[in-house]
């Protein structure tokens, strides 16, 4: 090598091994909301915005606590989600997925981490340091909503299929699209109506060297008459902005910033838009990744979890 050349080789260097290896890795952080009603419904996310050939397996496990509460409901309890989701790429442009994700009111002693992070970081405790730790309680005595004492048990059994089509893919820019339609079984005060969900979305993303950007919109379709014996609204429109930074050839660190139309009709904070913010890492080998992430709930502190953990995996076959 040129001794003249050596820094800037490196950074050449570096910069075109990573769009080689990204290329093949358009694949955001995938987080599933962890409100609590957007758990219990098709709640679309940020997906791969273009497609690995062959076929990929992915699992996950989420851990988040939710805490509500004012003069008219009181929410405080632990919620975890298993996922488990088979893709297959049958074309270039085609990609058909199956999932199914449990969902279930574990004790993950996640309260103290609450406090502590909060704390930490400045954010209002919004009562929860006023109250017992490890409760499991959902009341909205205007809805009839009185549930205490619910650990260990399982909320919701989802399974959904998608089917995606990549209208675009070149060595910066890919944009996808995605229908997806999800049945569900969930105990009676958790979620009535139509067992029956459907969504359609748009997953954009851009890369340019150690840089990565990506945009979700979506649209989405529930059947459910009630969460948490509370209306719904049938139509819900969401949305998802991500950046990614590239340390390595195998480290990535992302934020994401995921929106969301409340669920909910007439029930105040639980009503608004939800806000969520994602922190995640990512170690990435030629077949494989594994990503850890930690979620947020922003502005509004009652509708969605106060902080949540997900670890995912996945490897990819060809």
């Amino acid at each position: 090598m040129n001794p003249w050349c050596k820094r800037g080789c490196l950074i050449v260097g570096l910069g075109s091994g990573l769009a080689q290896g990204a290329a093949v890795d358009f694949e955001p952080i995938q987080v599933r909301s962890a409100a609590p009603t957007k758990s219990l419904m098709l709640s679309p996310g940020p997906k791969a915005s273009a497609y690995q050939s062959g076929w990929q397996l992915a699992i996950h496990l989420q851990a988040a606590s939710i805490f509500a509460q004012n003069e008219h409901y009181e929410l405080d309890y632990y919620r975890s989600d298993y996922g488990l989701q088979l893709s297959v790429t049958l074309h270039p442009r085609w990609q058909i997925s199956l999932g199914y994700n449990l969902g279930r009111s574990d004790n993950t002693h996640l309260d103290q981490p609450t406090l502590t992070f909060h704390k930490l970081t400045g954010i209002n405790q919004n009562g929860r340091d006023q109250v017992a730790k490890h409760r499991f309680v959902a009341q909205y005595p205007a809805y009839g909503l009185d549930l205490t004492q619910f650990d260990a048990q399982t909320l919701a059994h989802q399974t959904t299929l998608s089917l995606g089509y990549q209208w675009l893919h070149t060595p910066r820019h890919s944009l996808s699209s995605t229908l997806s339609g999800q049945y569900q079984t969930n105990p009676v005060a958790w979620r009535q109506g139509s067992r029956w969900d459907g969504a359609a979305q748009l997953d954009y993303g851009y890369r340019h060297r150690q840089y990565q950007l990506s945009a979700m919109l979506a649209l989405s379709h529930t059947g459910a008459d009630t969460l948490l014996l509370i209306p719904t609204r049938t139509r819900l429109w969401h949305g998802d902005l991500g950046y990614r930074y590239h340390l390595s050839e195998r480290h990535s660190v992302a934020a994401h910033y995921q929106i969301s139309q409340g669920a909910l009709k007439h029930a105040g904070e639980l009503s608004k838009t939800t806000h969520e913010i994602t922190l995640g890492y990512r170690y990435r080998r030629a077949r494989y990744a594994v990503d850890l992430s930690l979620l947020e709930n922003l502005i509004h502190a009652d509708n969605s979890a106060d902080y949540g953990l997900q670890l995912r995996y996945r490897v990819q076959f060809d």
